[in-house]
């Protein structure tokens, strides 16, 4: 491994990075009248974990400056200020012996992330997969871009299928117009991955960028060299700590990059979908808690909100999926109960009613064959020759009925 080893600072060395926390984003799209600075950071960045990025000239400006759009959902700059904008310089960042602060200045009004996109909280209940997207995301894919192999390879979803269409909706509310996705199964939230990159994406052992992310982060930013005219996925192992000698098992090189490419008709997954649950591992793995509640208080409800409407939605699909099964069921069952019936009775049609007769396929038609061969089969139902008519015998029937009624 080729990265600089920064563990010769004990304890670790951070870099601080404060948001301005959100009062009321209903009130107004002028960011001064809700911006408070905290007094605690929202992340804190382990700077031998920003080294491990191995980033062109150890520039960590672009990357946190990402981090803090994918969080917070709105392009900003970072600063060494909180009253005006100072860029960091490269040595105050990474090359101090000790914490540095920075904050970020957002240029609007924000949407942050949901902290549990990549978990299974805020869960909207599983819905039945569609038939389409493993086909949908081969047939652009091919391959896993990372390993090439078409073979022990499926089709991932990247925002989980268990979050349901309708979290989908929400969380695409901060989204561009023009995005490919509509829904969890759309083509464009899915990726073919080796299984065992899927496995350990699942484990949240690395996260994705895709990059370019406009006015935000060239893939030059991440990797000299780059073509910054291709859309490039970089693999970033953000809970995993690549210094640690236990860590051997890996199924994707550190910061390992690779193009993607389709000459299919089905679109690339988006930038919002990657950015969003690097978001959340950032949060995780990075977040202060305690700084981060009332940045996220006043936007959960938007996601719970979406998942209890989703929730009594799917609810309903279910059950009604489960009645029509279940009357699916029972058609099936009469239906061959009426094939049984008819073998058994068909010595009997064909000579009472002749071989012709048919065809018996519903319960209607074979109660009908079957009053036919009561009547003309070789027990015949007697009709009777006249009825009783004597006043007295109607007088009783009518008392009779009355007394029904």
């Amino acid at each position: 491994m080729t990265f600089p080893n920064p563990t010769q600072y004990q304890p670790d060395l951070f870099v601080e990075v404060f948001f301005a926390v959100i009062h009321d984003p209903a009130s107004s799209d002028s960011p001064e009248n809700y911006r408070t600075w905290p007094v605690d950071p929202a992340l804190r960045i382990p700077k031998r974990h920003l080294w491990s990025f191995n980033l062109p000239n150890q520039n960590w400006t672009p990357y946190i400056a990402y981090v803090c759009y994918a969080i917070l959902g709105t392009k900003g700059s970072l600063s060494t200020s909180r009253d005006s904008i100072v860029i960091p310089e490269l040595d105050t960042l990474h090359s101090s012996r000790q914490n540095t602060q920075i904050y970020y200045h957002a240029r609007e009004r924000g949407f942050p992330i949901d902290l549990c996109v990549e978990t299974n909280a805020s869960v909207t209940h599983t819905s039945s997969r569609d038939d389409s997207f493993s086909a949908d995301v081969l047939e652009r894919d091919q391959c896993c871009p990372f390993t090439e192999h078409r073979l022990n390879s499926d089709a991932t979803h990247i925002v989980k299928h268990s979050k349901g269409n309708e979290y989908m909706k929400s969380l695409l509310a901060r989204a561009p117009d023009d995005m490919a996705v509509t829904e969890i199964d759309s083509p464009a939230n899915g990726l073919i991955l080796d299984v065992g990159i899927h496995r350990a994406a699942g484990r949240g052992d690395f996260a994705f960028i895709r990059t370019p992310v406009s006015d935000v982060l060239k893939s030059s930013d991440l990797h000299e060299n780059a073509d910054d005219d291709r859309v490039m996925l970089t693999a970033h192992y953000i809970k995993v700590d690549i210094y640690d000698p236990a860590f051997k098992d890996i199924t994707v090189r550190p910061n390992q990059d690779v193009y993607l490419e389709t000459l299919s008709d089905v679109p690339l997954p988006p930038c919002y979908l990657f950015d969003a649950v690097y978001a959340s591992h950032c949060l995780h793995t990075w977040g202060n808690k305690v700084a981060l509640k009332d940045l996220f208080d006043a936007w959960s409800h938007q996601y719970l909100q979406a998942g209890k409407e989703s929730n009594e939605e799917d609810l309903a699909k279910k059950q009604r999926q489960k009645y029509e099964k279940r009357q699916k069921a029972r058609a099936e069952r009469r239906d061959n109960e009426i094939v049984e019936s008819v073998a058994r009775f068909q010595p009997l049609i064909d000579n009472v009613l002749g071989p012709d007769y048919g065809p018996i396929e519903t319960e209607e038609e074979f109660w009908d064959m079957a009053l036919l061969l009561l009547r003309l089969g070789p027990c015949p139902r007697q009709l009777p020759e006249s009825y009783d008519t004597r006043p007295e015998i109607v007088d009783k029937v009518k008392e009779w009925q009355a007394g029904l009624s």
